[in-house]
């Protein structure tokens, strides 16, 4: 600091679009305070000056905040161990995980999903998903690891199929494994055609081979 601020004080001057000004004589600068203002359905402030932005805490009402909508449920297992179905004890909303706990086989997650439709058949539009059909029942074949689905898994379609869930997903599915089909098929035939071009250019036919003249 020179002698000029330090006998007198500093010459303060606003930098322009910074929270912060600086002394025209010795140049010395310091912050100031940001101006927030809060940023409509959003829980942050921005600074009408600078521009900077920080966030601030929900404010739930509820299990929902009332300015950006997060959601913060206290969710308890339904059925203890038999399925993966959660209860919010705040505001009762269901939900059900499409990453299933501890169940590491296929046959696991499937038994699942039998005792979650014969317990709770009544909710089941508002728990299953589209994740859950293409992700996790059908994943296999969504995935081109197998062609066809397993009987279990059939079976669990045509359950959800009958409570009205899903159906859109679900003759999806049933679609792309019929086009997998003849995609099947199409490409045996054209091996055929394939092998009937090499042998006749060969000469072969019916297994017999075309003598020369």
């Amino acid at each position: 600091m020179g002698f000029l601020c330090k006998t007198f004080g500093h010459k303060w001057e606003r930098l322009l679009n910074e929270c912060s000004r600086r002394c025209r004589v010795c140049g010395a600068t310091e912050t100031i305070e940001h101006q927030w203002q809060q940023i409509e359905g959003q829980c942050a402030e921005k600074c009408k000056v600078c521009g900077k932005r920080r966030n601030i805490e929900c404010t739930f009402d509820g299990c929902k905040c009332v300015r950006c909508g997060n959601e913060k449920h206290s969710y308890v297992y339904v059925d203890g161990d038999a399925t993966d179905l959660q209860l919010c004890t705040k505001c009762g909303k269901y939900y059900l995980s499409s990453h299933l706990r501890t169940r590491n086989t296929e046959e696991g997650i499937l038994d699942m999903f039998e005792t979650l439709i014969s317990l709770h058949g009544d909710i089941l539009p508002q728990i299953i998903s589209t994740d859950h059909i293409y992700n996790v029942i059908a994943y296999d074949v969504i995935a081109a690891k197998r062609q066809q689905l397993s009987e279990k898994e059939e079976h669990i379609l045509i359950l959800l199929y009958e409570h009205g869930v899903q159906i859109k997903a679900i003759d999806d599915i049933r679609a792309r494994i019929e086009e997998r089909k003849k995609s099947r098929y199409l490409s045996d035939d054209e091996i055929r055609r394939q092998e009937y071009d090499t042998n006749a250019d060969e000469g072969i036919f019916h297994g017999g081979v075309r003598g020369d003249k």
